[in-house]
């Protein structure tokens, strides 16, 4: 596996957190502090400009949360 390629986990062979690994980290900890308050209908545009990223990442980041529950 190369360094650009990722496993199922979402990191890169080389260990390195990828951006979705990095949007769900900081989506969840504003989940848990309330800055996002439960009901909080989140839209992906909203949330990437907030995390100062693309859209792409926040994206997955939110399908991830959205199968833990």
């Amino acid at each position: 596996m190369s360094a650009l390629t990722s496993d199922k986990a979402g990191t890169s062979a080389k260990g390195k957190r990828s951006l979705v690994d990095l949007a769900y980290e900081k989506v969840k900890k504003r989940i848990l502090d309330n800055q996002y308050s439960p009901g909080y209908q989140a839209l992906e545009n909203e949330v990437a400009e907030d995390l100062g990223m693309s859209r792409t990442p926040v994206r997955e980041a939110l399908i991830r949360l959205k199968h833990e529950g």
